[in-house]
């Protein structure tokens, strides 16, 4: 990438947070937005147990961020296979032929709900796209574009959201894997969290006109924070250490834990993803975010 084309695309990513803020307006907010239904879609950090189990430790707390939000809010939040909102699966793809894809939990979203002024609907993808392709073609020229369509793939499916009347939706982005587990301990730190941006900036880039009904919540800018100060973030004091024993995340529960270790004050349950204190903390601060925007 030259760097004049470098400076173009981060000019726009600047005037896409500036239009994307702009909408949140210069006075105090008179009537705060309580949302009457939260609806969730997204990937395995949304993921309530769809299949009876969560990509963090399984401790039976409110350890997914979504279902902490909508608690802040006074707001039940389960998963869509036990009669809730959360519709959200454990390695969904943006889009493609599965299921399980965030469009097809977007179609179902829609097919069983007429979207209220009251609705909160949260969304988040990203990182099965990201380790998909990455496993399939590297880091190459293929796997960025790849990763650049997925991004803005997400971005219309947040269109047809707002097209369908929800006046409220967060869309979340992708933290960049280059702080994960993962990332550090295979050597490719810095292609992992640039990969991650150019998921992100495709993202942003695709909803910088809804501004007034769309806000991003900047996951990267608050995990870079967590994960360089974990201190700052009570319980956690520690970001490198991964809690989990199994192998397959979904199978942690507080008796796999590394011995020595309080899985509270970790960032990492497993290589990717997060422990419920990690959790709960993005849930918390998705909600301040939205109490100050709305």
């Amino acid at each position: 990438m030259t760097g004049n084309l470098l400076r173009r695309i981060l000019l726009a990513l600047t005037c896409a947070s500036a239009a994307l803020l702009a909408a949140c307006g210069s006075g105090s907010i008179v009537d705060p937005f309580q949302p009457t239904r939260v609806l969730s879609v997204g990937d395995s950090f949304s993921d309530l147990g769809q299949d009876g189990k969560r990509y963090t430790v399984n401790d039976d707390t409110i350890n997914i961020w979504s279902q902490q939000l909508a608690a802040d809010f006074g707001s039940p939040l389960v998963a869509s296979n036990k009669g809730g909102l959360s519709y959200a699966r454990g390695d969904a793809l943006v889009s493609g032929p599965t299921s399980n894809s965030i469009e097809a939990q977007v179609n179902e979203l829609l097919a069983k709900n007429t979207l209220q002024s009251g609705d909160l609907v949260l969304i988040n993808g990203g990182a099965a796209d990201i380790l998909t392709n990455v496993a399939a073609t590297g880091f190459s020229d293929q796997t960025t574009a790849a990763v650049q369509a997925a991004g803005t793939a997400m971005g219309a499916l947040v269109q047809r959201l707002v097209n369908a009347g929800a006046k409220h939706v967060l869309v979340v982005g992708m933290y960049p894997l280059g702080y994960s587990p993962l990332g550090t301990s295979s050597g490719q730190s810095t292609n992992f969290t640039n990969i991650t941006l150019s998921f992100n900036n495709a993202l942003k880039l695709s909803i910088v006109d809804l501004g007034s009904n769309v806000l991003y919540l900047d996951s990267s800018q608050y995990y870079g924070s967590v994960y360089y100060t974990p201190t700052n973030y009570p319980p956690l004091n520690n970001s490198t250490t991964v809690a989990c024993t199994t192998v397959l995340v979904t199978d942690c529960t507080p008796a796999t834990i590394v011995p020595g270790y309080d899985y509270n004050t970790l960032l990492y349950a497993s290589s990717v993803y997060f422990t419920p204190s990690a959790h709960r903390l993005l849930g918390n601060y998705g909600y301040n975010q939205l109490k100050s925007r709305w």
